[in-house]
C-alpha cells in the first residue's frame, strides 16, 4: 500500500485533468498533468492518467508503458488494471487485455465499465457467449450504461437475433438521452463544489486509489470551510460542513458547526438530532440526552425525539427509562420501524431475546424494506445460539440487496463471530467495494484479519480508516488492541489514551487502557481502570444484581462482605488467589462462584462462605442470607486491594485443594498405562471475540509432539474433542486418551490434573486451574498473551506455570520446537517441571 499522503492542490489538479480528458480536451488534460508532474514529481495517479491520455492520442505503446509504471507503484488499484486492459486491447493483444480486465474485476467486481470492456475483448476474440454474459453483467450493475446496451445490441444483430438487438439499441438510445439530459440540467459543475469533489473521492476509493480519495475528501472539507467563511449565516452550508466533518471523524469541529447552525435555526429538529447523535457516538451520553430532551421539549409529539432519548438511556444502562421513551415512540408512530428496532435493541441488551425478536419482526412488518429490522432479527437469533438461522437472514438480505454495503458488513460480522473468518472477509471486502468510505467496514475487516494473525493487513485497513476519520475514538481503540496483540504495549497505551481523549465516556476504552498498564507492571494505575468493566454493555445488569453498597477498601473487620462472581471460569480462579488476603481482614466473607468450583472453593477457603450456582438465579440464595451482607465487591476488583505491586503476589505451591479420593483414582488409572510420563493436553482456547484463533493450535500442528515415545497424552480439552482426536488417529496413527467423565466433572478435571506428571496447554482456563493447584504446566502462548499470563517479564500469578511465548506474532514453530525438546528431556528422566523464570 502506497503512502496515504497527497496535498489537496495536487488532488484537485488531477481531478481537473480527468474532467478535461472526459470532455475530450486531451491537450488540456496533458498540459495540466505535465504541470503537476513538474511540481510534485512522478506518482502512480499521474502515470495512470498519462497512460489514458496516450491512449486517447492513439499511442497504445506509450499508454502501456505509463500504466505499467502506475501498477508497479500501486498494484491493488483496479483503475490501472482496467486502463491497461484498454491499452492492450487497442494493440490487439486480446488475451493479455482479457487477463488485465479480469484482474481489475477481481479487485473491483462491481465495475460496469470493466465488464463492458471485457465483453468487447471477448467479442473481438470470437468468444460470443462470454461477451454477451459480460455485457449483461455490465447492464445489471449500471442499467443506464448506454455503451453496454449499444455493444450488446451490436452483438445480437450480428447473431441475427433481430428483435433482441432492436430492444437493446432502443435502451442504448434512451440511456444516452438520459445522460445528455443530466449534463444539460447540471452542466459541468465547477470542481470546488464539495459534493462534486466528494463524489470523485468515492469513485477513486472504489477504484483502489485510496491516497487520491483521501486528499479529495479533505479538499471537499476545505472548500466547505471557505464557503462558510464567505457566508457565515448560511445554515445549510454550515450543516453540510458539519455532516462531512462528522463523517470523517472530526467530531469536535462538527459539533461547533452544528451548534452555530442551531443558534440560527433553533427549531430545526434535523440539526438537533444530528448533534445529539454525534455526541452519543462520542460517548458523551449526558450531553446527548440534554440535546435530545430539548428536541423533545420543542416537539413533544415527535417519535424521533422519544426514540433518540431511549437509545441514549439504553446505552447508559438505564433500561427502565429507555423503555418508557421507546414505548412512547411506538405509541406515537405504530408504523415507525426505527422505534420498534430501538425497543428490540433494548430488550436484547437486557437478555430478553425472544421479546427482542418479536419487536424486530414487528418493525419488519411495518416496513419490509427497513434493513435494520432484518439486521436486528439476525442479531437476536445469533444471541439465542441459532447461528445458522441468523446467518440465513442476512444471506437472504444480501441476495435481495446485493449492493447493500450495510448488509454485507453485518453478514461479515456474524460470520466472524461464528469463526468463519475467511468467508467473513469476503463480505467485508464486498462492503468496502460498494461503500469505499465505509470506515466501519474497514474496522470490521481489520478485526477479521487480526483474528487470522494477518496483522500487517489488519494494520493497513485500520490505517486507511484512520486516514479517513483521524478523530474517531473507536478506531484508536481498535488500533490499541491490535498493538497490544503485537506486543507494542507503549504504543497501545498511547492509542487508548487518544481514544479516551476523543470519547471519555466510553467505558471500554478505560478498561483497555487499564489492561495495557497492568501488562507493563503499573498495577496501581491499571487496576482502578478495570473498574470500568462494570459499565460495559452486557455487564451492567451482572454488576447490579445485589442492592448493596460497594466496598471501596476501607476497614471492614466485624462487617460482612459479599464477593460476587463475574467474567469467566479462569478469571474466577485467578481472583480467588486474593480470598486468603480478604479473609485476614476480619470480615465475614460470602463468596459467589460457578457451580463447578463450589466444592474446591469450600475445601480450599474454609474461612469464607461459598455459594455456588447459576448467576441468573443468585437471588434465591441471596434472599436467604441472614443477616444480609453490609457491602459487596466484584471478584475482579480484589486485585485492586491486594495486588497493587508485584511484591504483593505470594509465592505459593497451590491454593486450590482437589478431591484427594478422585486424585488417587486417576493415579491408579494412569499407572496402568505404563508410560514414563503422563501429560495432559489442551489445544483450543477462548471464543472468537476473545482471540480463539490466535490462541488455538490444531492437533495436526501438534502431531510431532504427540508422537513422542514413552509419553501418554491425555485430553483435557473442555470443548468437544472426540472428532478432532479421531481425525488425528486416522491421519497419523496417534492416540490421545480421552476420558469424557474427566471433562464433564470439573472436580475430576482438577483431580486428573493433580494425578498427571504435568500439563501442556494453550491459553485457556486449564492454565489457571493447573497453576492454582500448584501443578506444573507449560503454556504455548501467543505473542503478548495478556495480563492473565504475563505482567512485566513474568507470570506472577502461578509459580508452577512456564510460558513458551511466540517471539513474533503468529509464529508457532519456535514454540513447538522448544516444547518438543523439553518433553523429550522430561521423558528421558529430567521430569516435567516448570522453569517460570526462564525467558522464552
Amino acid at each position: 500500500m502506497i503512502s496515504a499522503s497527497m496535498d489537496e492542490a495536487t488532488a484537485l489538479g488531477i481531478l481537473r485533468a480527468e474532467r478535461k480528458l472526459r470532455s475530450g480536451d486531451v491537450a488540456g488534460a496533458q498540459s495540466l498533468c505535465l504541470g503537476l508532474e513538474r511540481r510534485s514529481g512522478s506518482m502512480p495517479e499521474l502515470d495512470g492518467l498519462f497512460g489514458r491520455i496516450a491512449l486517447e492520442r492513439g499511442d497504445a505503446g506509450a499508454a502501456v508503458q505509463r500504466i505499467q509504471r502506475a501498477i508497479a507503484a500501486d498494484p491493488e488499484a483496479a483503475a490501472y488494471r482496467h486502463a491497461l486492459g484498454n491499452a492492450l486491447q487497442d494493440q490487439g493483444k486480446l488475451d493479455r487485455a482479457i487477463a488485465a480486465y479480469r484482474r481489475a474485476l477481481a479487485l473491483r467486481p462491481e465495475s460496469a465499465e470493466a465488464w463492458n470492456d471485457l465483453g468487447t475483448a471477448f467479442f473481438s476474440r470470437g468468444f460470443v457467449s462470454d461477451a454477451e454474459g459480460a455485457y449483461h453483467r455490465a447492464i445489471a450493475l449500471a442499467p443506464a450504461n448506454g455503451v453496454a446496451h449499444e455493444n450488446l445490441g451490436a452483438l445480437l444483430r450480428r447473431e441475427r437475433r433481430v428483435n433482441e438487438a432492436r430492444r437493446a439499441l432502443q435502451r442504448a438510445l434512451w440511456a444516452r438521452f438520459a445522460a445528455w439530459s443530466r449534463r444539460a440540467i447540471h452542466g459541468l459543475r465547477p470542481i470546488p463544489e464539495p459534493d462534486v469533489v466528494l463524489a470523485a473521492a468515492q469513485e477513486h476509493y472504489a477504484q483502489g486509489q485510496a491516497r487520491l480519495a483521501h486528499a479529495l475528501a479533505s479538499a471537499a472539507v476545505s472548500h466547505l470551510q471557505r464557503a462558510v467563511e464567505l457566508a457565515p449565516g448560511d445554515g445549510v452550508l454550515r450543516a453540510s460542513l458539519a455532516d462531512e466533518l462528522a463523517r470523517q471523524g472530526r467530531g469536535c469541529e462538527a459539533e461547533e458547526h452544528y451548534r452555530t447552525a442551531l443558534e440560527r435555526a433553533p427549531d430545526d429538529g434535523v440539526l438537533r438530532r444530528r448533534l445529539g447523535k454525534l455526541l452519543h457516538a462520542q460517548g458523551r451520553g449526558e450531553e446527548a440526552l440534554e440535546v435530545f430532551r430539548e428536541f423533545l421539549r420543542r416537539e413533544p409529539r415527535s417519535p424521533e425525539a422519544h426514540f433518540e432519548c431511549g437509545a441514549v438511556e439504553a446505552s447508559r444502562g438505564r433500561f427502565s427509562e429507555a423503555e418508557a421513551y421507546l414505548l412512547e415512540a411506538v405509541e406515537l408512530a405504530p408504523a415507525h420501524p426505527g422505534a420498534r428496532v430501538g425497543l428490540g435493541d433494548l430488550l436484547r441488551a437486557q437478555g430478553k431475546l425472544e421479546e427482542a425478536a418479536r419487536s424486530y419482526e414487528a418493525a419488519r412488518r411495518a416496513d419490509p424494506d427497513y434493513e435494520p429490522a432484518t439486521l436486528g432479527i439476525a442479531q437476536a437469533w445469533f444471541s439465542l445460539g441459532q447461528n445458522e438461522k441468523a446467518i440465513g437472514e442476512l444471506r437472504s438480505l444480501v441476495a435481495r440487496r446485493p449492493r447493500s454495503a450495510r448488509a454485507h458488513r453485518h453478514l461479515g460480522g456474524l460470520l466472524r463471530d461464528s469463526a468463519r473468518t475467511r468467508e467473513a472477509i469476503l463480505h467485508l471486502e464486498a462492503a468496502i467495494r460498494l461503500a469505499p468510505l465505509d470506515v466501519d467496514a474497514m474496522r470490521f475487516l481489520s478485526n477479521a484479519c487480526g483474528d487470522l494473525g494477518r496483522y500487517v493487513e489488519a494494520r493497513a485497513h485500520l490505517d486507511a480508516a484512520l486516514a479517513l476519520a483521524p478523530k474517531r475514538a473507536d478506531l484508536w481503540n481498535e488500533l490499541g488492541i491490535l498493538q497490544l496483540n503485537c506486543g507494542q504495549v507503549a504504543e497501545a497505551e498511547r492509542s487508548y489514551r487518544l481514544a479516551i481523549e476523543g470519547s471519555p465516556d466510553i467505558p471500554g476504552y478505560h478498561n483497555n487502557l487499564g489492561q495495557a498498564l497492568i501488562v507493563q507492571g503499573r498495577l496501581a494505575e491499571g487496576w482502578p481502570l478495570l473498574e470500568f468493566r462494570g459499565k460495559l454493555l452486557g455487564h451492567v445488569e451482572l454488576h447490579g444484581r445485589f442492592a448493596l453498597p460497594r466496598w471501596a477498601g476501607e476497614p471492614i473487620a466485624g462487617k460482612s462482605l459479599l464477593v460476587y462472581a463475574e467474567q469467566g471460569l479462569g478469571d474466577e480462579i485467578v481472583f480467588a488467589s486474593c480470598l486468603p488476603d480478604l479473609a485476614r481482614t476480619g470480615a465475614r466473607c460470602i463468596v459467589e462462584c460457578d457451580r463447578r468450583l463450589q466444592g474446591m472453593f469450600r475445601r480450599s477457603f474454609p474461612h469464607v462462605e461459598v455459594k455456588g450456582g447459576d448467576r441468573k438465579k443468585a437471588e434465591e440464595w441471596f434472599d436467604a442470607l441472614d443477616p444480609r451482607p453490609d457491602l459487596q465487591v466484584g471478584a475482579g476488583s480484589l486485585p485492586k486491594f491486594f495486588r497493587r505491586s508485584l511484591a504483593e503476589f505470594p509465592r505459593h505451591s497451590g491454593y486450590l485443594k482437589p478431591d484427594s479420593e478422585r486424585v488417587e483414582f486417576w493415579r491408579r488409572r494412569l499407572r496402568s498405562l505404563g508410560a514414563a510420563l503422563c501429560v495432559g493436553i489442551s489445544w483450543k482456547g477462548g471464543l472468537v471475540r476473545t482471540g480463539e484463533l490466535r490462541r488455538t493450535l490444531s492437533l495436526e500442528r501438534l502431531a510431532p509432539i504427540l508422537r513422542q515415545r514413552d509419553i501418554a497424552f491425555v485430553s483435557l480439552q473442555y470443548t468437544e474433542a472426540r472428532a478432532d482426536l479421531a481425525r488425528l488417529h486416522a491421519a497419523h496413527g496417534i492416540r490421545v486418551l480421552h476420558w469424557q467423565e474427566a471433562i464433564d466433572s470439573y472436580e475430576d478435571t482438577a483431580a486428573l490434573v493433580c494425578a498427571l506428571d504435568g500439563v501442556l496447554s494453550v491459553c485457556t482456563a486449564l492454565v489457571h486451574l493447573s497453576g492454582a493447584l500448584g501443578r506444573p504446566i507449560w503454556v504455548m502462548a501467543p505473542h503478548s498473551p495478556g495480563w492473565r499470563y504475563r505482567i512485566g517479564e513474568r507470570d506472577p500469578w502461578y509459580p508452577s506455570v512456564e510460558l513458551f511465548e511466540q517471539r513474533d506474532p503468529g509464529d508457532w514453530d519456535p514454540v513447538l520446537d522448544a516444547v518438543r525438546a523439553r518433553l523429550a528431556a522430561a521423558a528421558g528422566g529430567a521430569g516435567f517441571r516448570a522453569n517460570p523464570d526462564q525467558a522464552r
